[in-house]
């Protein structure tokens, strides 16, 4: 008799419990925002040379040498309380600039049979890019908000631009040698990235501003990459600081 009692208090407690639970998700208010962002992109592509006796054919790089812009349109759809969906499309300027320059006090060449002197020189594209982000959005805080978004980036490649500075008989050495002074790329237009960010929602009534640091990382080569070609990747990575202004168009509470 005790026994059954137990179990049917247990079984009440659970079903408030439960019903408690489920009247809390029917009266989450959710939300969907729009809003535009704008920022500043460093970017750099990852090249992994085949031969490592060949290291010198590859320049220094550094994020903070090929600085663009981010500029696009978002939407967030806060589906349940600390989970929403972030979908965006920006257009980003992207590419790499590698500084060839001599190490120790001795002079960086180009490994090749007619030792052509590169010291000095920069190599240098501008990639715009369309990037269409989405994005999980995971949330803390209330009206002050941390955030953490995550997920898939597709990009479609729309502009390139040559900005290295060479003489013809560099350029000439390097096009023999190296295709990254081709006049454009071929081999992939397109792009997929897994892109990370962390942030701060100062969630206010009639707009949210939203400041974000954010990571790219492509998985698709810029150039053919195997065993028998110059690289083994070279593939695109990106940092920026990201500013939005984000406006709720819409409230609703789940069935």
């Amino acid at each position: 008799m005790r026994a059954a009692k137990t179990i049917v208090s247990a079984m009440l407690v659970a079903t408030g419990i439960f019903t408690s639970s489920a009247q809390e998700r029917r009266n989450f208010e959710q939300e969907v925002a729009v809003g535009v962002s704008g920022g500043v992109n460093m970017s750099q592509v990852r090249f992994l040379h085949n031969n490592t006796s060949f290291t010198s054919m590859i320049g220094d790089q550094s994020l903070f040498n090929q600085r663009g812009m981010t500029a696009g349109v978002n939407a967030l759809y806060i589906a349940q309380e600390h989970f929403g969906v972030v979908l965006e499309c920006n257009l980003t300027k992207k590419g790499w600039c590698e500084q060839f320059r001599a190490r120790n006090g001795q002079i960086e060449r180009l490994v090749g049979e007619d030792e052509v002197d590169f010291n000095g020189v920069d190599l240098k594209r501008d990639l715009t890019y369309i990037d269409i982000p989405l994005l999980a959005h995971i949330y803390f805080g209330r009206k002050a908000r941390a955030y953490l978004d995550f997920g898939p980036q597709f990009s479609i490649l729309t502009k390139e631009e040559d900005k290295t500075v060479v003489t013809d008989l560099q350029r000439q050495t390097l096009t023999m040698a190296d295709p990254r002074v081709n006049p454009d790329i071929e081999t992939s237009k397109y792009d997929l990235s897994l892109c990370a960010a962390v942030g701060f929602d100062l969630h206010l009534e009639k707009v949210h501003p939203m400041l974000e640091i954010r990571w790219n990382y492509g998985t698709h080569d810029l150039y053919e990459v195997g065993k028998k070609e110059l690289f083994q990747r070279a593939s695109t990575q990106n940092l920026a600081v990201v500013l939005k202004f984000m406006v709720p168009v819409l409230h609703f509470h789940s069935n």
